[in-house]
């Protein structure tokens, strides 16, 4: 053997050493953590069926890639690496969703060396099964990006979809992805929740990359994704809760448009008996059961983005909040469903799922967009404290500084005229009302639909939208309301700022400012147009100025669910809805109060949400007149907006037939609920309600600012309201009203506790947290004295035993 021969071979067995050596493992090299890009022809509407899907490791239902809905075929799936790869094997796996619903039948495999021209390498298909799947050797050629092109489906409509593909590399051992943190969205798992946060850019921002700072729970770190930045942080808070707040920019300060997000939270069944969100909780569309599917909107016009959970006992389990108040959410509730995912396979272990989808106008850009979001997990809270705490999170990222509402009139009670007369007003009946309304000690009279039409008109969007008053119902409105005021009462009047009908006197100078869907008029002006700006504020100088009215009720705020882009030419205030409407709600609030300092601005729920806590005075509740349960139990909701408004009871009402115990009961609702307000027909209303409604008032009058300023809370979780406690420095009031708990807690000592039994005639229990000798008055339905007992504590508290006349009574205890 030659000396050349010997080295050779030397060589080749050293070379076939070190290949043994260096060993290779085979890699899913479609995961994002390579730095592939993944793309599709068609994507279902729903984000959570995105492309991504494909490379999520799991073949789960809700892990998978859907095209929208009647697409044709073929459409396509293609794969771009960050980098060539030497591709050894494929694999794809048939997705899985209801019977043969996006299924892929028939398929092509193609490659491209360069990331633009494909050729086929593999054909395939994939039967019509949840576990089906297809494998194929492929050549090894270098390849820069694969195309699976679906040429046939199991159903017309939902065309097609895959669970998972994946593409097979031998890489070195010891090769790592490059981009570990690599995820199509931002995931983590905090306090009871699984997390997951999905941006829709424009440009796209398809993979994100984290940076988390050591020492810190996700998902606090800094996130980028091409020239995209975003950066979460946790602002400190109590310990069972968590507030993030995330900033997105360009860092090249380019502009771009946040489309929307969709933030998706899972949590266990563990402790979930009651699930709701805003809409779920107001006048009839109380939802006392744990909902399959629950859904609500929110924006900066109607309710708030908060949803909480809670035990059957009141106590929160997981409240979710986001921060911003302006844009369109939906709100999703999904329980009952194996989709959901779950601790273990079936029903009873699937999550209980919420999902909030943010969306914006599609034109708008922004270099900056900003959220956050709100977690309280403390199991030792109340639902209501939950929802005080998020409240409180709100208005500090908001800057939100409250109104001192230190005028004594806005505490004024309150008749109305709506309940008692519809819109069939006139200035003879308004001041007859006024006038026996003032011998019964409402002091604020509130002109409701009515004031401003024609007569033999009742009220109809249609005719709306002047603010002045009728000149044949109302022929000497300013020496009415003049007089009004010289007997020591107020006038409010009700106003509907959006509406603009196409019989309103100002219709033909307006008409340019309607709304319009698919090109259709609505009857609603655009806060978008500088023109409606313009029109309602000099008629809202105007009321203020000619007739010196001291507050506004502001109705139908409510605007259309979608609406087509404003007249071109025009000028706008925002090409965002929402943000136009703030704006203009703003300005007119601080046009009112130039004109009158003091005035009372009333906005009623949904419309009284945190985003009105800028510009109104009074939070109402919707129409509940004769339910005085259902309005009282709207008011312990609206008592979670925290400070800066006054809560109104929705104003009550019944007919003159009604016996006395239900007028006092309603009487006692309205007044520990808040501003007092009722709507009777004064003139026919018997002698025995008018004294109720007169002890009632005077008994307002004598608290109301420990009523009103006191701390509001549930005593009973469902309904919430059917017994309530008021605690205001020295003082604090029961009002039990649906049931009559025994366990009548105090938080603090008070001098005085009143007792307002409007549920039975006897009054058994405990009142725990005082000490001593109290004085017990009691008094009937309308505020006769019936005697007095002298009551001793024993270990803290006091044992109750006392009757009234009849299932209304009230029982006051001070301490001696």
């Amino acid at each position: 053997m030659s000396a050349f021969m010997k080295f050779t071979t030397v060589a080749v067995a050293m070379g076939m050493a070190l290949c043994a050596a260096a060993a290779e493992r085979e890699v899913n090299v479609a995961a994002l953590v390579w730095g592939t890009r993944i793309e599709a022809t068609s994507i279902s509407p729903d984000a959570a069926h995105g492309a991504t899907n494909v490379a999520d490791g799991s073949v789960e239902r809700g892990h998978a890639w859907f095209s929208a809905d009647n697409v044709p075929l073929p459409q396509s799936l293609t794969l771009t690496f960050a980098e060539p790869f030497r591709l050894t094997r494929a694999r794809l796996r048939q997705a899985q969703w209801l019977d043969s619903m996006y299924r892929t039948k028939d398929f092509r495999v193609e490659v491209s060396a360069d990331g633009k021209t494909f050729e086929p390498v593999a054909t395939g298909a994939l039967a019509d099964s949840a576990d089906a799947e297809w494998a194929q050797a492929l050549p090894g050629a270098a390849v820069r990006a694969v195309r699976v092109v679906i040429l046939s489906g199991y159903t017309k409509v939902q065309a097609c979809g895959l669970g998972e593909v994946e593409l097979f590399a031998a890489l070195p051992e010891e090769r790592q992805p490059p981009f570990a943190s690599a995820s199509a969205s931002v995931d983590w798992r905090a306090l009871r929740g699984i997390f997951k946060l999905h941006l829709d850019l424009d440009p796209p921002a398809p993979v994100w990359y984290a940076r988390p700072p050591a020492g810190q729970r996700a998902p606090v770190g800094t996130y980028t994704s091409g020239d995209y930045e975003m950066v979460i942080e946790e602002t400190p808070s109590a310990p069972a809760t968590q507030l993030l707040r995330w900033r997105i920019r360009r860092t090249s300060d380019a502009p771009f448009k946040l489309r929307s997000y969709r933030l998706d939270c899972r949590t266990s069944y563990a402790g979930v008996y009651k699930l709701f969100h805003p809409g779920s909780m107001a006048q009839q569309n109380y939802a006392v059961d744990l909902p399959f599917n629950g859904r609500g909107v929110s924006n900066a016009e109607e309710y708030s983005p908060v949803v909480w959970m809670q035990q059957t006992d009141g106590k929160n389990t997981l409240t979710l909040g986001l921060l911003d108040q302006l844009p369109q959410t939906v709100i999703e509730e999904k329980t009952y469903n194996p989709d959901n995912g779950g601790e273990a396979p079936g029903i009873a272990n699937s999550y209980v799922r919420v999902q909030f989808t943010r969306t914006w106008a599609a034109d708008l850009t922004t270099t900056l967009a900003t959220d956050g979001l709100y977690v309280n997990a403390d199991g030792g809270a109340t639902w209501h404290e939950a929802l005080l705490a998020y409240s409180a999170a709100v208005d500090a990222a908001r800057h939100y500084q409250p109104a001192a509402l230190d005028a004594e009139w806005l505490l004024n009670p309150l008749w109305h005229s709506w309940y008692a007369h519809s819109s069939d007003i006139d200035e003879k009946q308004i001041r007859d009302d006024a006038r026996r309304a003032a011998e019964l000690g409402a002091k604020t009279i509130q002109l409701d639909a009515g004031w401003n039409l024609p007569p033999g008109v009742g009220y109809d969007l249609a005719v709306d939208g002047a603010y002045r008053f009728d000149a044949q119902r109302f022929p000497h409105a300013v020496e009415m309301i003049r007089d009004i005021h010289a007997a020591g009462q107020r006038v409010i009047l009700h106003v509907a700022p959006l509406v603009m009908g196409p019989r309103s006197p100002a219709y033909a100078g307006m008409k340019d400012c309607v709304f319009r869907t698919g090109g259709k008029e609505t009857l609603y002006l655009d806060p978008r147009l500088v023109k409606t700006h313009e029109y309602l504020l000099a008629a809202w100088a105007a009321m203020f100025a000619d007739y010196d009215v001291d507050g506004l009720w502001s109705d139908f705020l409510e605007l259309p669910p979608a609406v087509d882009a404003p007249p071109a030419g025009m000028p706008t205030v925002s090409q965002d809805v929402h943000e136009a409407y703030t704006l203009l709600m703003e300005k007119l609030a601080a046009q009112a109060r130039k004109m009158k300092p003091d005035a009372a601005l009333i906005f009623r729920r949904g419309t009284a949400n945190h985003n009105a806590k800028r510009f109104c005075t009074h939070v109402w509740t919707m129409d509940s007149p004769q339910d005085y349960n259902m309005s009282r139990r709207d008011v312990v909701y609206l008592k979670t907006l925290g400070p800066g408004v006054l809560t109104h009871a929705c104003s009550t009402s019944w007919a003159i037939s009604e016996s006395d115990l239900n007028v006092a009961r309603q009487m006692a609702s309205v007044v520990l609920a808040g501003v007092p307000s009722f709507s009777v027909k004064l003139a026919e209303s018997p002698a025995t309600h008018n004294e109720i409604i007169r002890q009632w008032l005077a008994f307002y009058e004598r608290h109301k600012r420990a009523l009103q300023f006191g701390r509001m809370t549930p005593l009973l979780p469902t309904p919430p309201s059917a017994a309530i406690r008021i605690e205001a420095p020295d003082e604090a009031f029961f009002g039990l009203f649906e049931a009559a708990p025994g366990w009548l807690p105090l938080t603090q000592s008070p001098k005085r506790v009143t007792i307002v039994n409007a549920f039975s005639q006897q009054l058994v229990g405990r009142l725990q947290g005082v000490e001593g000798t109290w004085r017990a008055e009691i008094f009937d339905q309308s505020w006769k004295p019936l005697g007095t007992q002298t009551l001793t504590s024993q270990d803290g508290g006091l044992t109750l035993n006392l009757r009234g006349p009849a299932a209304c009574f009230t029982v006051v205890l001070t301490r001696q």
